[in-house]
């Protein structure tokens, strides 16, 4: 017989429960009424007729009269639906419904609290969302703690049809992409989703519809709110009632010969015939310059599919964006877009070396040798050290006389072990031990390279005068780590590699050029590459230099001048150890040409991942798992736990979702 207990409107249930996890449910609901105190948000209304039951996994099954929702063991909104319509996916990739995205995976929020009645607030001690459920409407308070910028998701089902701005009424068929902050999602049966709060809507993602609140930025919470409901079932428009589909005949949209790409358009018609279509293509360099514009006539027959095939003349080596439009009597019905990549091979702008480039980098490696007064610190983290691996604080004085932090793990069992040191992206991210490399048998340094209190913008610091500007003391700063991690009794001096993504990308290069010592480096999304282009063409915070020419046209040549100290192109021949790239074909930070350009240049074996559907964000997990099978196949470690790969570059050892 199931037990229950009553809280005002809140009723749990301890069917087939565990005891404890019943206990710890029930003690948190009873503090919250008769203690106060702690966060204070925005007031709701009161919670009517909500009730909120535990549920055998381990995760909160709640219903209301608008909606059934259910909050997941991890913390996140599972489940959310309409009468008999599911909202939410949490089935596709590493979809958890709704919830937070970084380090390249979906956050679980395993610690549950229940502050009030049929309020639940779920958090991992950096990410925390607070639910309100609500007769009529859900409330969301999302907000994290991390230096990052964290963006919040929720992925729609695919029983949603048809969107809708609910600021100015404008209907679009789904997937779509729109800058709509206020939505409502609705379904053919009728159920709907009204979502306050937002930025923006995109797609398709695994074939679904995302809506995206953020970035989340550290000490901001967000309120979202959704309001479920139903009505009549929307009566889809001809546009709505066609897809249209792009790709190049190469499926990896890597073209490696000739001088032409052969584009296939797929139109898929749900509605009646279509007679007087036309299918357009213009076709765009990376940086966006139009390059050549075709187009054809094409029939598509009542509930049927159509196809055309286009060859689109290429000039040159290069990343090319096809934008595939449908029309019908001069009306735009349906729009896409795919990018490939041609003749990536032979993306080889001129190298810009300047003639004391090696006795530059000479000094650079000379002084970061040199010993400082305050010694490197370390201290042991008996919380996070176990029998099968030991954990470290590390402190070491930086160029600027400040004092530089991290992680340093290391399996207990005997070495000499392999090694990696892994640099961090731009800014000053929070550094998290490197504890699912340890468990993967490395001796692993994750560390500061930039000193507390530098400005954002310190890629556009001192440009004008190559020794005092920002990436020489980073530069050295990461060689200082390098020599700390090498110098470990753990470590086999043989089998030492560098990593990193977009800043730690381009420094991992840099420092696999600058040491012997580097066995082995994986560079994601690499910044730092062939700085002319990244300042013409990149994103911020390449901008950032963008901004200071501007601001001083005059210094020009001296910019240039000492950025071809640090641009890894110029290192990039240098490389002869083993090398793995990544890149994302729609990366607007790390232009995809400008990493194709250093690998190119690479002198050693290597290896790059493209990702073509990707952005900055690279192959996330995916590309994290590859990247551990690349270094295991060269370095031979003696893991000890086998399963936590996906969990990325820091964190937890617990096994997580699957990878995307």
């Amino acid at each position: 017989m199931s037990k229950s207990v009553g809280i005002n409107n809140l009723r749990i249930s301890d069917k087939m429960y565990s005891k404890r996890a019943f206990a710890v449910l029930i003690l948190a609901a009873i503090l919250a009424v008769y203690l106060s105190g702690g966060d204070t948000f925005a007031a709701v209304p009161d919670a009517g007729e909500v009730s909120l039951q535990l549920s055998l996994d381990g995760g909160l099954e709640v219903k209301a009269p608008a909606y059934d929702a259910r909050v997941g063991s991890d913390g996140n909104l599972h489940s959310l639906s309409v009468g008999e319509t599911e909202m939410l996916d949490d089935g596709v990739s590493f979809s958890l419904g709704a919830f937070f995205f970084s380090e390249g995976q979906a956050r679980r929020l395993g610690r549950i609290t229940l502050p009030a009645p049929a309020v639940v607030q779920a958090t991992d001690g950096i990410h925390t969302v607070r639910y309100h459920f609500l007769p009529g409407e859900i409330r969301l308070i999302v907000s994290q703690s991390s230096e990052k910028k964290v963006p919040f998701y929720l992925v729609l089902s695919d029983a949603i049809s048809v969107v809708a701005n609910s600021r100015t009424g404008e209907v679009a068929a789904v997937p779509t992409e729109e800058d709509w902050p206020d939505v409502t999602f609705t379904a053919s049966s009728g159920a709907y989703i009204t979502l306050r709060g937002g930025d923006r809507i995109w797609g398709p993602w695994a074939k679904r519809q995302m809506w995206e609140l953020g970035p989340v930025i550290q000490g901001q919470p967000r309120e979202i709110s959704i309001n479920p409901g139903m009505g009549p079932a929307p009566k889809p428009t001809p546009a709505q009632l066609l897809s249209l589909q792009a790709k190049t005949l190469d499926n990896q949209q890597i073209l490696q010969s000739g001088r032409s790409a052969r584009l296939a358009v797929t139109v898929e018609n749900r509605g009646k015939a279509l007679q007087d279509g036309l299918l357009s293509v213009r076709l765009r360099r990376e940086r966006g310059d139009s390059v050549s514009e075709l187009s054809q006539h094409i029939l598509i027959g009542e509930n049927s599919q159509a196809q055309g095939r286009f060859d689109i003349n290429l000039p040159e080596p290069g990343v090319y964006s096809a934008q595939v439009v449908l029309s019908a009597k001069n009306r735009p019905l349906k729009e896409t877009a795919v990018m490939f990549a041609f003749r990536a091979g032979d993306i080889r702008p001129a190298l810009t070396i300047p003639p004391d480039f090696g006795s530059f980098w000479e000094a650079v490696l000379a002084e970061s040798r040199v010993p400082s007064d305050e010694p490197v610190e370390f201290v042991s983290d008996e919380s996070l050290s176990t029998t099968q691996l030991k954990v470290w604080r590390v402190g070491f004085t930086g160029a600027g006389g400040k004092r530089l932090y991290g992680w340093l793990c290391a399996p207990t069992k005997e070495g000499p072990h392999p090694a990696l040191l892994q640099l961090p992206g731009y800014g000053r991210p929070k550094i998290e031990p490197p504890l699912v490399l340890a468990g993967r048998g490395y001796v692993a340094l994750a560390m500061e390279v930039v000193e507390e209190g530098a400005e954002t913008a310190y890629i556009a610091r001192n440009l004008e005068e190559s020794k005092e500007y920002s990436y020489r003391a980073i530069t050295l700063n990461a060689l200082r780590a390098l020599d700390i991690l090498i110098s470990r009794p753990e470590v086999d001096g043989r089998r030492v590699a560098t990593s990193g993504a977009s800043q730690g990308g381009g420094l991992a290069l840099i420092l696999a050029a600058l040491r012997p010592e580097v066995a082995a480096v994986a560079a994601d999304v690499p910044m730092l590459c062939d700085f002319p282009r990244s300042v013409r063409e990149g994103g911020w915070p390449y901008s950032e230099i963008a901004h200071y020419l501007q601001a001083h046209p005059e210094a020009k040549g001296r910019v240039e001048r000492t950025l071809r100290y640090f641009d890894v192109l110029n290192f990039a021949p240098r490389i002869q150890s083993p090398a793995l790239l990544s890149l994302g074909l729609r990366d607007t930070v790390c232009r995809p040409e400008t990493v194709f350009a250093a690998y190119n240049y690479l002198a050693g074996r290597k290896e790059i991942k493209v990702y073509a559907d990707a952005g900055h964000e690279g192959g996330g997990s995916a590309h994290w798992i590859h990247k551990l099978q690349w270094l295991d196949s060269l370095f031979k470690p003696s893991p000890y736990l086998l399963t936590a790969g996906e969990d990325g570059e820091g964190g937890s050892l617990e096994p997580t979702s699957p990878a995307q």
